[in-house]
């Protein structure tokens, strides 16, 4: 038995009901974006990458340098976060590897967002901000510092 006996009126509702999955997921593919968008972890992934660019870009310059983070201008908010930069070469022998960790209050979650920096021969990086508007990246000689400012 056929719902509807003409091919038209069946073929006018499966386009319907297209329609309405079409939109269905249109929405919910929307709903969850401007979740991800919000959520914290991507903010951190953001301020880590940031940092991790200017450490790089810092090492790459010759002589002292100072950088502010996030600009004057930006509409960043890094308060909230802990941001913690520890060089396991702090004595300047061995490698030169560095953690940059953003982290909210200090607490330690695994959405904490790590980079591992890889700096030159003889560069140190070392330094904690916690819960500061903006900070400061200081290079003097070989040793980059993080703090507030």
């Amino acid at each position: 038995m056929k719902l509807f006996k003409s091919k038209k009126a069946s073929s006018i509702l499966m386009m319907v009901f297209e329609l309405m999955a079409v939109v269905l997921i249109v929405s919910m593919l929307m709903l969850v974006s401007k979740k991800l968008n919000d959520s914290e972890s991507v903010h951190k992934n953001l301020i880590a990458e940031d940092l991790n660019m200017m450490i790089n870009y810092m090492a790459s310059v010759s002589g002292d340098i100072i950088l502010k983070y996030p600009l004057q201008n930006s509409s960043k908010n890094i308060s909230a976060y802990e941001i913690v930069l520890t060089s396991s070469n702090v004595d300047g022998t061995g490698t030169n590897d560095a953690e940059l960790k953003v982290s909210i209050g200090g607490e330690v979650s695994l959405l904490d967002s790590k980079r591992t920096l890889f700096l030159p021969t003889g560069y140190t990086a070392i330094g904690i901000a916690e819960q500061k508007e903006r900070i400061c990246l200081t290079k003097q000689g070989k040793s980059i510092t993080l703090e507030g400012c």
